[in-house]
């Protein structure tokens, strides 16, 4: 990669990381991921929220998107059924959980989707810590759970592709992306169960995030 490429990719990840910033911290102390692997029922009703989310999500993204061959292999709604079913969700249960409509207005152009994609996709990232601590919980299905850790081995990779791409959008973009990003954590700070925001002495530093991480 040429020198201009990595400046405009670096100059892209720290816009995004400071308009994001904010509403990262809060989502993150909102939903207690740390202490996620003690109650079941707290992981089944996350899990239940993304499931909406991405059932909506997830075609208005293609729609924006015209990269089949890139988004294909970071869709994650099957892995959403799949962890469903191991926590003991019927699939007649599953499929009437109700859609996130809103989540289609985050893709509403491009530019708005990439920037809630940079939001998805660098979940998986802290995906990884969350995936360790919630094996070590009593209640870990045998089957395990997927949605957290999508990509395994490739986490890495996947996420230096992602980067690769936003840093050859049009510069002109630029704040509609980092935009779209910080409302993709809004509306999920106010769609998940247990995501009430936490009074703001309460929220970590934002350097802190296990979650999302550029």
């Amino acid at each position: 990669m040429t020198a201009a490429p990595l400046r405009a990719e670096a100059a892209l990840r720290q816009r995004l990381r400071e308009g994001t910033a904010n509403a990262h911290a809060r989502l993150e102390a909102a939903l207690d991921l740390p202490a996620l692997g003690q109650r079941r029922e707290a992981c089944l009703a996350l899990l239940q929220g993304f499931f909406g989310f991405h059932r909506a999500w997830e075609p208005a993204l293609a729609a924006a998107i015209d990269a089949p061959d890139f988004l294909q292999p970071r869709r994650r709604l099957a892995l959403l059924r799949h962890d469903l079913a191991a926590l003991g969700s019927a699939p007649a249960d599953i499929e009437a959980l109700p859609d996130c409509a809103a989540a289609r207005t985050l893709c509403n152009t491009t530019a708005a989707a990439w920037g809630s994609l940079y939001v998805l996709e660098g979940s998986t990232l802290g995906g990884q810590l969350i995936t360790r601590q919630l094996q070590a919980a009593a209640w870990w299905p045998a089957q395990g759970l997927r949605y957290f850790h999508p990509y395994g081995p490739d986490t890495g990779a996947r996420w230096q592709q992602t980067l690769h791409c936003l840093a050859g959008l049009p510069a002109p973009w630029a704040a509609e992306v980092v935009d779209g990003a910080a409302r993709t954590f809004e509306l999920l700070l106010h769609w998940l169960p247990h995501a009430q925001p936490r009074p703001a002495a309460a929220l970590p530093r934002p350097d802190n995030h296990k979650v999302h991480n550029a």
